[in-house]
């Protein structure tokens, strides 16, 4: 397994050692085709050096040889375009550089790519923490709205009606037991009287038994007579007993009763001190979690800067760079009157525009979220301004450039299932210019290009039309660096 993979790496170090000393190779002659001025000679050299970058029969060449390279075919063929007369061969020229810009502008889309990736993870980090500071604010507000004088009013009216009823009742409890201390007083004085006259009943008896039948009778009488006020007393006193009895049992009544309140005012007075602590809590907790939302606007500002600077230092600068390489592109196979790469250079650069506008969109809702952030809004007003008018922008851009697409892959002058394909192609790609804003250019109607009956240039013609122009380039189309090209046929992807 070792071995394999030693050697697979092996292949590939000599296949990417091959395609280095092939583009060394071309650009020496292309440096050698400058001296010479033979447009033809810079034309066949550029081809071939376009071939080696593109990896074709092997890997392709590292980023930074493919990149020396498409500057130095496009530098060799400009100076032979420069010193070269009326020819043919322009159009041939004109191609291969449009090839080498999109390969340029390939190149600096994998950076503005790599770029991109690294904001919308930074954009993604923006938006969890102000779904955290929405969390946090909301709790702290719900945490602060708690008001607990309402609740404590209420317990305070319950204390007071329980206080009320408990002093109406101690007096009650007051009032009764003085009054069955009276009672069991008075009762006490009749038993004691009772039993005086009782004493005085026994004695009067003794002595009435010791005399004679005859002196018997007063003695008799007087005893009768106690024992009448005797039971009489006793009767009077039973009465107060169960008049005591009664006002007893209505003492204890009382007393279960002020038990009672007096159990009310004790748990209403912890009920209060369990609101007022549960609220002391609250504030605490409303004031830590508030500094808890505080540091994360300040962690939202740290990231959504840093969004902005990568924007601007990592992001614009390439984006540019493969924006210009893909409008000069254009322009090259204007130049050269390719039609079809024409569109797929505008192809290229709506899709850079498109996608400079969907990661603009998304940096955009982040930044308007942020700016319902006290203490982020004057910012986020400032940068939402700033990207809504990129936006704008990309968005018009990318229109425009999806409109060329179409209008030039339309009026291509392919046979054929080419023609089918490019019909196709144009058909979506200006829907996608509509559906962005931009107006339908209308199939065939482009001003860059010669109508269909002009005899079309070398690098557009069919394979018939080209062997008769008798092109000292071969004719035919050109070869785009492998894994550098646009994707031309590609579907475009709804706005």
């Amino acid at each position: 397994m070792s071995k394999a993979c030693d050697s697979k790496m092996n292949r590939r170090g000599r296949a990417r050692g091959a395609a280095a000393a092939c583009i060394a190779g071309a650009c020496l002659v292309l440096s050698a085709c400058d001296d010479t001025g033979s447009l033809s000679q810079s034309i066949e050299s550029a081809r071939d050096t376009l071939i080696a970058v593109s990896g074709s029969g092997g890997s392709a060449a590292p980023a930074s040889a493919r990149q020396a390279a498409y500057t130095k075919v496009i530098s060799a063929l400009q100076a032979a375009l420069a010193g070269a007369g009326e020819s043919g061969s322009k159009a041939s020229a004109h191609a291969l550089i449009a090839q080498a810009q999109l390969g340029q502008s390939s190149l600096a889309a994998d950076e503005a790519r790599r770029a991109e990736s690294d904001l919308r993870r930074m954009v993604a980090e923006a938006r969890s923490l102000i779904a955290l500071h929405a969390r946090q604010a909301a709790l702290a507000t719900a945490q602060g709205a708690h008001d607990p004088s309402a609740d404590l009013a209420a317990l305070a009216e319950d204390r007071k009606r329980v206080d009320s009823e408990l002093a109406t009742r101690e007096r009650e409890l007051a009032s009764l037991e003085e009054r069955l201390g009276a009672v069991r007083a008075r009762a006490e004085e009749l038993r004691a009287a009772a039993q005086q006259h009782r004493v005085r009943e026994n004695e009067l008896r003794s002595r009435a038994v010791a005399l004679p039948l005859r002196e018997r009778g007063t003695l008799a009488d007087d005893a009768f007579k106690e024992q009448r006020e005797a039971d009489r007393l006793e009767s009077e006193h039973e009465k107060l007993m169960l008049t005591a009895n009664d006002l007893d049992l209505a003492s204890q009544e009382l007393r279960s009763s002020i038990a009672s309140l007096r159990r009310q005012g004790e748990l209403i007075e912890e009920a209060r001190l369990q609101i007022e602590e549960t609220a002391r809590v609250l504030r605490e907790q409303s004031a830590a979690v508030r500094a808890e939302a505080e540091a994360t606007v300040g962690r939202i500002s740290d990231v959504m800067n840093a969004v902005r600077k990568a924007l601007e230092e990592s992001f614009d600068p390439p984006f540019e760079r493969a924006a210009s390489a893909a409008s000069a592109a254009a322009s090259a196979a204007g130049a050269a009157q390719d039609r079809a790469l024409s569109g797929a250079a505008a192809h290229a650069l709506a899709g850079l525009h498109h996608a400079r506008m969907d990661l603009l969109d998304d940096v955009l809702s982040a930044v308007e979220a942020a700016g319902a952030i006290p203490g982020l809004d004057a910012w986020a007003d400032e940068f939402a301004g700033e990207l809504s008018a990129k936006r704008d922008q990309a968005k018009s851009e990318a229109a425009e450039a999806y409109g060329r697409a179409a209008s030039s892959f339309a009026s291509s002058g392919a046979r054929g299932p080419t023609a089918e394909a490019f019909a196709r192609l144009a058909e979506r790609l200006g829907s996608v210019s509509e559906s962005l804003g931009g107006a339908s250019d209308g199939a065939g109607d482009s001003e860059e290009f010669p109508a269909e009956d002009e005899e079309p240039a070398e690098p557009g013609m069919s394979d018939e039309e080209s062997g008769e122009a008798g092109d000292d380039t071969g004719g035919g189309e050109e070869p785009v660096p492998e894994g550098d090209e646009p994707d031309a046929l590609a579907e475009p992807s709804e706005p």
